[in-house]
């Protein structure tokens, strides 16, 4: 590894399965690091399968080196819980998630060990990368070779369920429970995160937080897909009144946090701008909340489509209340990179200090401000467009992939 730029590296990246399509910023994420690891050598990639969702992933990894997946054993398969699980099987596995000891979901998995020993008799690598710590961890591999190990934290372990125990509805038991997690969480992360030469995180505050002794920020950035060159700026929809929400109906926040928005904010909105509509896309199941809402033709509740251009272009703004769930707000970033401001949660702001309040978007404390928000934003196009240009320019220069390629390359040849 002493002359890194003279050769091409070998490279396995490890994935979770839930974290590997575009149409989820977490698989955007996965998407760019594996697409920046490329421009230094051959990657082999293996996907640990949560959910029977690898043969439907694969299709993002065409052109890796090598493809591999490997199904994982559930969580009540592990420890005490598997001789119970064939009676209960979906219940003990949500019982063994909640209260279970934390350590067993950071073991090697037996299934995932035996593919990744096959990985290693195959190829020598001169880096492992992996997205998330507890994949990575349940793969084996960090006993099974000596090669550096580089972990894309990302959303940390312990913020996840810090952001859980955040939650108003939560009960007595289950906040028990999460905290007794969190506790566990924290010395697993004490103990693991030593064991790799560096460590990428997804925001200045989450590096501050994270003792280690080689770290990087790696920020999320908008993601390109293969058939555009770059993202183009659009002209402002200066009549438009459609607030535009982007969001995976998979991801449980953006359900969480569009349906609070839908009945605390919005009925105040509309009664404010009566030509005002809520438009919600994304992949998963939004098609099953539309049935909720059918009352009100103010909430268009679209789910999945092939082109979300077009949607920024017919939109005002977009808004990301989410108040609630770990890592970096990756639509934020699309937003702007069309040129549509956002008007986004206090919570969505975390990663993104750079993009200022009233310079590029508006960033809202609680829901009353969410409310005179949208109302400022619907009735003052030329505000729109000064803060979407400002924030166009902001994204364009401090979250590009340039940017995001270099930081990879950096860190890999700064340890080797």
């Amino acid at each position: 590894m002493s002359n890194i730029n003279a050769r091409l590296l070998n490279i396995l990246l490890i994935v979770p399965s839930y974290a590997c399509t575009s149409k989820t910023g977490g698989g955007q994420r996965t998407l760019l690091i594996f697409n920046a690891l490329k421009l230094m050598g051959k990657v082999d990639v293996l996907v640990l399968d949560y959910f029977g969702e690898a043969e439907f992933v694969s299709e993002s990894f065409m052109d890796a080196h090598f493809y591999s997946s490997t199904k994982l054993l559930a969580c009540a398969e592990i420890g005490a819980w598997r001789f119970f699980r064939p009676l209960f099987p979906n219940l003990l596995d949500k019982l063994a998630r909640t209260f279970g000891a934390t350590k067993y979901l950071y073991l090697a998995d037996s299934h995932a060990v035996v593919t990744t020993k096959k990985l290693l008799s195959k190829s020598q690598y001169d880096v492992v990368v992996g997205r998330y710590l507890k994949p990575i961890a349940q793969s084996g591999i960090l006993d099974l070779t000596n090669a550096p190990f580089v972990l894309d934290l990302d959303d940390s372990d312990d913020a996840v369920i810090k952001s859980k125990l955040g939650r108003r509805e939560l009960s007595v038991i289950k906040k028990l429970a999460l905290k007794h997690q969190l506790k566990q969480t924290i010395s697993i992360l004490e103990v693991m995160l030593p064991k790799f030469s560096h460590v990428w995180l997804a925001s200045d505050s989450d590096l501050q937080k994270t003792p280690h002794r080689s770290k990087s920020v790696l920020p999320n950035i908008a993601y390109i897909p293969n058939n555009k060159v770059s993202i183009h700026p659009l002209p402002e929809a200066l009549n438009s009144k459609v607030v535009l929400f982007v969001g995976a109906f998979a991801h449980k926040v953006n359900v969480e946090g569009i349906e609070r928005f839908i009945t605390h904010c919005w009925p105040k909105i509309k009664a404010q701008v009566t030509d005002a509509t809520l438009r919600i896309v994304g992949s998963g199941g939004w098609e099953d909340m539309r049935q909720k809402y059918t009352h009100d033709k103010t909430i268009n509740i679209i789910g999945f489509v092939e082109e979300l251009e077009d949607e920024y272009q017919n939109a005002a703004f977009t808004v990301v209340p989410l108040f609630e769930g770990g890592g970096t707000k990756i639509k934020i970033l699309e937003s702007m990179f069309y040129q549509r401001t956002c008007l986004i949660s206090h919570h969505a702001q975390y990663g993104y200090e750079k993009l200022q309040h009233r310079e590029s978007l508006l960033v809202a404390k609680n829901e009353a401000e969410l409310i005179s928000g949208c109302v400022e934003l619907l009735t003052n196009p030329n505000l729109r467009e000064t803060l979407a240009r400002n924030g166009h320019k902001s994204v364009v220069s401090d979250y590009s992939t340039a940017q995001f390629n270099k930081i990879v390359s950096d860190a890999i040849k700064n340890f080797s």
